[in-house]
């Protein structure tokens, strides 16, 4: 490189990257102005604050996405964790509600069991004595127990199918207990 091209790079103000930035490279021959060397500085002075605003703007942003998506995904996993235990509280409705259908079928059938035995043994005419005797050696289907707690919808379904047998044994029982009409 020689003297020219020296002189030409400090004529033009070309920069150099130095250890504080990019910074004017003079040639030794001709030192610089004051003037020119303030207005560098402040230049440099500008740089170096619109880097940091930059970056601060850079971090900032970086944070809320982050923690808008960290946020999100909380959101869906509550989100799907409510959607889970609402499914959970509607099966274990669903099988209480099965569980109080039983129970109300097995109250009926034991009432008219009941009724059953004390009319085939008072003889009493005013029921179908022909129908009643062969169904009163019948007993009403047994009701397993049932839980909702371990398994909701198991349990309501075994109970839909004890509430079933239930009926099925009860219409022909409750249709015979109707007093016969002359």
């Amino acid at each position: 490189m020689t003297d020219d091209s020296l002189e030409s790079v400090a004529a033009h103000g070309i920069r150099v990257r130095g250890p504080m930035g990019l910074v004017p490279r003079w040639s030794y021959a001709e030192p610089p102005e004051f003037g020119r060397l303030i207005a560098d500085g402040a230049e440099d002075g500008r740089r170096w604050a619109a880097r940091r605003a930059r970056r601060g703007v850079a971090a900032v942003l970086s944070a809320v996405l982050l923690l808008s998506a960290a946020v999100g995904g909380g959101c869906m996993v509550l989100s799907a964790r409510a959607r889970t235990l609402g499914a959970e509280r509607a099966a274990v409705e669903e099988c209480s509600d099965a569980l109080g259908r039983l129970s109300a079928l097995e109250s009926r059938a034991m009432k008219a069991r009941r009724r059953m035995d004390d009319a085939v043994s008072r003889l009493d005419q005013s029921y179908d004595l022909d129908r009643l005797v062969p169904l009163s050696a019948t007993r009403p289907p047994e009701v397993p127990a049932l839980s909702c707690s371990a398994d909701p919808a198991k349990a309501a379904a075994r109970a839909d199918r004890a509430a079933k047998g239930l009926s099925d044994w009860l219409k022909p029982v409750e249709a015979a207990l109707n007093p016969a009409r002359p």
